[in-house]
């Protein structure tokens, strides 16, 4: 009310004289007194911008003159959004949206890092429980969620329940692979093994076979 009643006062208007009594108490009180002043300085902001001068502006353009067409129309149909663009080098924010192949990426390097945690532990695959299976896929999951590049994942609600979502079709994946591994005579040699001739792939045969 103090200000609105000091705009009116500063325009010509009569107000009540009690207005400029707490104007004087705020303007002597040490906590208020700058925020008063700046508040009060809003009042003769007049929005006008300034020219700028040619030290700014071979900052912002450089003391040589390079344009095309399109630059020149883009200047001619708003001064203002060429200033940003061409100045201030502004672009579009980027948006935050979470890709398909974030999510593939993070599920694959899950299951991934599952059986190296088995193979590690020497846990057997045909012997490991799904209790057990859902204990190593949430841990793996949460040590993940804390780096970084997956930093998305946690960035909003939306993005929180679908990671949720992920986990449990994550368990269910690593369920079915380990089930069809315990009913057949097929052994985990390896995780992320190149084709071809790769001598730590043929180590790797050799000690599981």
């Amino acid at each position: 009310m103090l200000l609105l009643n000091l705009r009116r006062y500063l325009n010509g208007e009569e107000i009540d004289f009690v207005w400029l009594e707490v104007y004087k108490i705020y303007s002597e009180d040490e906590e208020y007194k700058a925020k008063l002043e700046k508040a009060v300085q809003g009042f003769y902001y007049s929005n006008i911008g300034e020219k700028i001068n040619k030290e700014n502006l071979e900052k912002l353009y450089g003391d040589t003159i390079r344009t095309s067409i399109s630059k020149l129309e883009s200047y001619r149909r708003c001064p203002f959004s060429y200033y940003l663009k061409y100045g201030l080098r502004l672009s579009d924010r980027t948006e935050l949206k979470l890709e398909k192949l974030d999510t593939g990426t993070l599920m694959h390097g899950i299951i991934d890092e599952f059986f190296e945690f088995l193979n590690e532990k020497n846990i057997s695959v045909k012997e490991i429980q799904d209790e057990e299976i859902e204990k190593i896929i949430e841990e793996i999951l949460n040590n993940k969620l804390l780096l970084k590049q997956n930093y998305i994942f946690n960035s909003i609600p939306k993005y929180i329940v679908l990671t949720k979502r992920l986990k449990k079709v994550i368990i269910r994946a690593v369920r079915y692979i380990i089930n069809t591994l315990k009913y057949s005579d097929f052994k985990v040699l390896g995780t992320e093994i190149e084709f071809g001739e790769n001598k730590q792939y043929e180590h790797k045969r050799n000690k599981y076979e």
